[in-house]
């Protein structure tokens, strides 16, 4: 359960950081798209 939570929370902070460097580069679409498709939180639970 510690360990879930930890790993969620990991996931988590992952997504968020990879949003708040969207918004930054969002004139980037290119760059948008490929970090979607990298830091998607779906992704690293498959």
């Amino acid at each position: 359960m510690k360990i879930e939570k930890v790993s969620q929370y990991i996931i988590n902070q992952i997504f968020l950081f990879n949003i708040q460097k969207m918004l930054k580069i969002d004139h980037e679409s290119q760059i948008l798209i490929t970090s979607e498709k990298q830091y998607c939180p779906k992704n690293i639970l498959n």
